[in-house]
């Protein structure tokens, strides 16, 4: 009895399902080498330093400032984007978090104490 269709081609290696042995996926054996080429790295004292990942760890590399403003500087970010969680402003979020909306699981004494520690810090900045 015929077979329905094309014939297969000859000499071509198959799977045990009858589909031609596809090629190979090729596994990167050294990611640091891939990480360590990306252009925000190139020309670095230390390539593989963790500030280089964000324009504000280039920021305080470029200008040698002190390690604890970037913390400083996180910390800042962080209230910030509390306070307005507690006001309800919606925030971006690009790190796959939903954002809290409306400030739900805050206590007004909560959003107040942290009102006013914002407006604290921007007073000295």
């Amino acid at each position: 009895m015929k077979r329905r269709g094309r014939k297969r081609k000859s000499g071509v290696r198959r799977e045990p399902n009858g589909r031609a042995l596809r090629a190979p996926v090729v596994v990167r054996e050294n990611v640091m080498a891939v990480a360590l080429a990306q252009p925000h790295r190139a020309g670095a004292e230390n390539p593989k330093d963790v500030l280089l990942e964000s324009p504000l760890g280039r920021f305080i590399l470029q200008f040698k400032l002190d390690r604890n403003c970037f913390d400083a500087a996180l910390a800042y970010a962080r209230l910030t984007r509390r306070v307005f969680a507690a006001r309800g402003i919606p925030q971006p979020h690009k790190d796959g978090h939903k954002a809290a909306e409306g400030g739900f699981g805050l206590s007004a004494e909560t959003a107040r104490h942290l009102r006013s520690m914002l407006e604290e810090i921007d007073k000295r900045l």
